[in-house]
């Protein structure tokens, strides 16, 4: 390993200092140096990772809310697709259910929309 010399905080080198020992991991100040920098490495890592995972269910959560719009407005043109149609037939059969001259009338005033 490569030596180094690491200057730190009273407060630092007390901390560094309570984490050595028979009770710790860590057998030396240099090991405990060592974990911090390796943990503070796969923190960061992880960090990564789950930013790319937010970003990942940020666009499905995207996509999602565009599909459920785009569902939303077929539901809509379908409704009121099938409401011109009964419209429609409405006024087919009243057609079909009027006589001659109710028709005839119809035919130069136009249909009423009743």
């Amino acid at each position: 390993m490569r030596q180094m010399t690491v200057s730190l905080r009273e407060e630092q080198a007390r901390w560094v200092e309570s984490k050595v020992g028979d009770s710790s991991d860590h057998q030396s100040k240099s090991a405990v140096i060592r974990f911090i920098i390796d943990d503070h490495q796969d923190r960061n890592e992880e960090l990564v990772e789950l930013q790319r995972k937010r970003e990942e269910l940020e666009n499905k959560v995207q996509r999602l809310q565009n599909e459920k719009k785009l569902i939303l407005q077929q539901r809509e043109e379908h409704t009121e697709l099938v409401e011109s149609i009964q419209r429609e037939q409405t006024m087919a059969e009243r057609k079909n259910k009027a006589g001659v001259a109710t028709r005839f009338k119809w035919w130069l005033t136009g249909m009423p929309d009743e």
